[in-house]
């Protein structure tokens, strides 16, 4: 029977069985050369040395090794070989094997697409086949496939724009069950709070929010866990950055307005935005960890930030997506405006040590990336932030504000484009403070209609 592999799906509702797991995966488990080769897949949770989850004490689990552990990304304490979500090399082979799958219309992705895609789904297996199946079908490929021509990013962002890309990607059996309905987050509040800390921050501990909705949450699989490096405490994150998207997009559905009252002009809503920014989210960028587990790239430190630093200023009545809501965020693009109020039509690109400065204020200029945008008067005003932590080189540019951090990020000043300090010394918000006011803004209303 050594060819013979059998697979227990959610294991977790097995513990009880204890002939089970007494006379055959422990025995199987010892190391015993022969007989078949058990897989034991569970829904939640990270592989540990022994069952926690049952009540009889009488019972002596069997143990696991750290080669016989594998968990969705390589860990120091299980088998660093093997992983559940694919790895760059194995996700290439999966879109090398799928695009002769119909000879006829095959679906070739460029270079760009498939980068994009495995920043998209993580690598998570029933993400990336969904995906597929969607491109597959979608209309917006079509030309390309008949063609026999290659799928640009351009087209895949077509396809993720069309109003049916989540209700396509959630008709996948083995997808669609990972991505909860919008009724569920409506009839419970808590579930979504918990939902809007991720989509706000990247991720959210255990004594952020309530306990029961955040066991239920991952235990449904809409997040997964992983360790904090910086506290080893555990952290709830996005399965894949899809997942991230879709949460923003449910929790966007908000018939309130951005407050104009309260920021007139875009320059006062930057500013107070990066205002609230925190000291230790910036420090310890470096060792966050993003959707699908993969960490953060160095670049996203500031975006991230203001990103959080905003779903904070306006709190729950207005909701912050990735694409869709009320701010247009699009992360880790070097060919898109990185955020977009919609509500008064500001737009804000921000930039990192002043890498490149003429390329971002080219954007809004006639034939630039971004001034159809201008022209067709979906984009009334506009700014360049430059995060910095050394004095800029003066640019005599209007648009351009430099936020200069002094070492370690303990406080910031704001120098126009002439070089005039216009803001600060201002000392940035430590943790505690973070989240004091944080708490403050979630007790507004919350509304998901």
């Amino acid at each position: 029977m050594s060819n013979l592999v059998l697979i227990i799906d959610e294991a977790q509702r097995s513990y009880k069985h204890f002939a089970l797991w007494n006379n055959l995966i422990k025995y199987q488990g010892q190391g015993n050369e022969s007989g078949a080769y058990i897989v034991l897949l569970s829904s939640y949770g990270s592989p540990s040395q022994h069952v926690h989850e049952y009540d009889d004490e009488t019972w002596t689990p069997p143990y696991l090794s750290d080669q016989q552990r594998i968990s969705m990304r390589p860990l120091a304490s299980n088998n660093q070989n093997v992983s559940l979500y694919f790895v760059r090399a194995e996700f290439n082979d999966v879109i090398r094997r799928a695009a002769p799958t119909d000879s006829r219309f095959p679906v070739i992705l460029s270079e760009d697409s498939i980068d994009e895609l495995f920043r998209l789904t993580c690598g998570h297996a029933g993400c990336t086949s969904a995906f597929l199946e969607v491109i597959k079908h979608s209309n917006h490929s079509s030309e390309s496939r008949r063609g026999g021509k290659e799928i640009t990013v351009e087209i895949l962002y077509k396809i993720m724009r069309d109003p049916d890309f989540f209700n396509s990607l959630k008709s996948s059996k083995g997808f669609g069950r990972c991505l909860p309905k919008l009724q569920e987050l409506q009839n419970k509040p808590a579930w979504a709070l918990v939902l809007q800390h991720v989509v706000a921050a990247g991720h959210v501990k255990r004594k952020s929010v309530e306990d029961d909705a955040l066991n239920f949450i991952y235990k449904k699989g809409w997040l997964h866990a992983e360790l904090d490096k910086n506290t080893d405490d555990s952290i709830y994150i996005c399965p894949t950055n899809i997942h991230h998207m879709y949460y923003a997009k449910l929790l966007c559905l908000s018939t309130k307005r951005f407050p104009t009252q309260m920021f007139p002009s875009l320059g006062e809503f930057w500013r107070a935005v990066v205002q609230k920014f925190s000291r230790s989210a910036l420090v310890t960028h470096c060792h966050s960890i993003g959707a699908g587990g993969l960490p953060r790239p160095m670049e996203t430190q500031y975006g991230d930030e203001f990103y959080r630093s905003a779903w904070q200023l306006l709190g729950n009545g207005s909701f912050l997506t990735s694409e869709w809501g009320d701010l247009e965020k699009i992360k880790d693009s070097t060919n898109r405006i990185n955020f977009v109020v919609r509500d008064v039509k500001w737009g804000i690109e921000l930039m990192r040590d002043g890498e490149h400065p003429s390329r971002h204020l080219d954007r809004f200029k006639p034939g630039g990336q971004y001034y159809d945008w201008i022209a067709n008067n979906r984009l009334a005003e506009w700014v360049v932030l430059d995060f910095r932590c050394s004095m800029p080189r003066i640019s005599h540019r209007r648009e351009i504000f430099h936020v200069v951090f002094t070492d370690e990020h303990r406080d910031y000043k704001i120098i126009d484009g002439f070089g005039h300090v216009c803001d600060g010394p201002i000392r940035l918000l430590d943790e505690a403070e973070v989240k004091t006011e944080s708490k403050e803004n979630e007790d507004d209303d919350f509304d998901c209609d």
